[in-house]
């Protein structure tokens, strides 16, 4: 009897610690993608970025290096854009699309700014998600994956 039992509730005890287990690693990979938002926007927020003459593919790979290796940069995507003023910008997560092959076809900008400017950066991160029991899923953005989405909006300081 005992033996049924635990069957029983073994099993629902199971399932709700795999849960527990990959929403805790998504939110902590949340939090990654968000401070590597928060570390890349000081660097645009403080002229560093436009100074050295950065480019989209050269900002891209600052953000890769302070992805931890848990982390594939090929999934990392950046998106910088200006704005006229913070009513105007739109920080809120993207919609993808994706081609037949499932490769993201959103087209990502990389803005030069200048003092003053109002800016969104994003970093978009697609976290891959395997299915959970009992149909628990917290897949969002194509079959296996979560986006996850790191914010800044923020008005570039002065630079010189």
């Amino acid at each position: 009897m005992a033996t049924i039992e635990f069957a029983l509730c073994g099993s629902a005890f199971l399932a709700l610690l795999i849960a527990i287990l990959a929403t805790g690693l998504t939110l902590f990979a949340q939090q990654v993608i968000q401070t590597v938002a928060d570390q890349m926007a000081r660097q645009v927020l403080t002229g560093k970025t436009q100074v050295a003459g950065v480019d989209a593919d050269g900002f891209r790979r600052q953000a890769c290096d302070r992805l931890p290796s848990f982390l594939s940069c090929a999934r990392l995507m950046i998106d910088l854009r200006r704005a006229d003023a913070f009513a105007d910008a739109d920080p809120g997560a993207p919609t993808l699309t994706f081609d037949d092959r499932g490769r993201v076809t959103n087209a990502w900008r990389f803005e030069r700014v200048a003092p003053g400017d109002v800016v969104v950066l994003r970093v978009l991160y697609r976290w891959p998600v395997p299915g959970g029991p009992l149909g628990f899923s917290l897949a969002d953005s194509g079959v296996g994956q979560r986006l996850l989405v790191g914010t800044q909006l923020f008005k570039a300081e002065p630079f010189a």
